[in-house]
């Protein structure tokens, strides 16, 4: 039976304990001994007894039946708690997603993740609610079972469990859990994707892609493909982020955080120049597009493939990896018509790596002057798609901004421009 006595060399009251294997023991159960009142040194000697009555109790069963993590750290921290001290820490999966999810500001990317985290979530059903390490690789196994028998393609797949790697890496850096599931799923089954194919314009459809958009929807085709940025980025481009000292714009790529610099074509330079008259370089070059969505129903996407079928462009639909269909043509089309056509036309791969930015080379803005008339001669080689000093298609949504053009803000070197 547990006791508690003094010691004089401890200010505690110390606990006399009999382990499982019979032998007993001494603890300090950090109560002490002292205190102002009487009925305050009596209360701290109850709490002390308590202390170590559960510690006998906890090792009998122990011995008795097994102790998981799970009740040992309930046992610790109930004891801890009636000592007035802070409690062991134990994360649940679902508490730690949450705290994980809060950390990501971009709306797109909290709403993705967000999605694939309520997905596995659900799947491991009360698991969520405990530690995070009664999480192992079988269960990562079951929910991707899960997404396949869903219909999901092995790509959307594959982002999903790369979405789980990074909470789960979190939680093993921060010391939570000391191995992670997901990369232990992976080591037994890898993914294999391979990705649908997407087509290619011909340069007579993107000249009809440009008869068929009007107002900031022309200067976002003429950006997707004489700069092979992403529909996101061309929507989202600034007028500073336009170069005309140099004649180059920077894409600051959204989805992979790298930077491309790619020299303004003259046909997209003369439309450029139209309708930038008069903005400041935060001004959004397409403002009815910046800031809005690229997917779902009423999004950027949807749009242009209207105007897709406006100028009698097929989208190719076909069937996907996955339950959805493929649309082989799409905005993206135009980042692959600009590195096929240039690569048609004789366009080193390197040349054409350093503009659309997803290959090995680096981009960045530290390219040397014998660099530049390189990129510049390559880009040079589309063909004109538009006619920009013919009746103008902008609309009301791309007309220029009125005031002064700011000092260093010049659309053309030396500032000569038609008004």
């Amino acid at each position: 039976m547990a006791t508690i006595r003094k010691h004089k060399r401890s200010r505690y009251w110390i606990a006399n304990l009999t382990m499982p294997n019979g032998r007993r023991t001494t603890r300090s159960t950090r109560i002490l001994v002292g205190a102002p009142t009487a009925e305050e040194r009596r209360d701290r000697r109850e709490q002390a007894l308590e202390i170590a009555g559960k510690w006998e109790r906890a090792g009998r069963t122990a011995k008795r039946t097994g102790l998981t993590p799970d009740q040992a750290r309930a046992v610790l921290n109930d004891i801890l708690r009636s000592a007035g001290a802070d409690e062991i820490g134990s994360v649940t999966t679902r508490a730690f997603f949450k705290d994980w999810l809060a950390g990501k500001t971009n709306a797109g990317t909290h709403e993705r993740y967000g999605h694939t985290a309520e997905l596995f979530l659900n799947h491991i059903n009360g698991l969520a609610d405990r530690s995070m390490d009664k999480v192992t690789y079988k269960d990562i196994l079951s929910f991707i079972q899960l997404r396949r028998d869903s219909g999901a393609a092995p790509k959307t797949i594959k982002v999903d469990v790369k979405t789980l790697n990074n909470p789960f890496n979190l939680a093993r850096r921060l010391d939570h859990i000391k191995t992670n599931p997901v990369e232990q799923a992976l080591a037994l089954q890898p993914i294999d994707v391979e990705s649908s194919v997407k087509g290619v314009f011909t340069p007579d459809q993107i000249a009809s892609l440009v008869a068929a958009a009007q107002g900031d929807w022309l200067t976002c085709v003429l950006l997707g493909y004489y700069t092979a940025a992403r529909l996101r980025d061309c929507a989202n481009l600034t007028a500073g982020q336009i170069d005309w000292k140099q004649m180059i714009v920077l894409i600051q790529q959204r989805k992979t955080k790298k930077r491309a610099w790619v020299p303004v074509h003259p046909c997209l330079a003369r439309h450029l120049e139209r309708i930038l008259e008069g903005k400041s370089p935060s001004d959004a070059v397409c403002p009815a597009l910046a800031g809005r969505r690229t997917g779902g129903k009423t999004g950027l996407s949807r749009e242009f493939a209207a105007i897709m079928r406006g100028a009698g462009i097929d989208q190719g639909l076909m069937p996907g990896k996955g339950r959805r269909r493929f649309s082989r043509l799409s905005f993206h089309s135009l980042r692959h018509s600009f590195n096929s056509h240039l690569a048609n036309l004789g366009v080193d791969q390197e040349t054409r790596q350093v503009m659309t930015g997803h290959g090995t080379v680096a981009a960045n803005n530290d390219y040397t002057h014998l660099e530049l008339p390189k990129l510049r001669a390559a880009v040079a080689l589309l063909p004109d798609v538009y006619d920009a000093s013919g009746p103008g298609r902008d609309g009301p949504a791309s007309t220029a901004h009125s005031g002064p053009t700011p000092a260093n803000h010049s659309p053309i070197p030396g500032g000569d421009r038609n008004p």
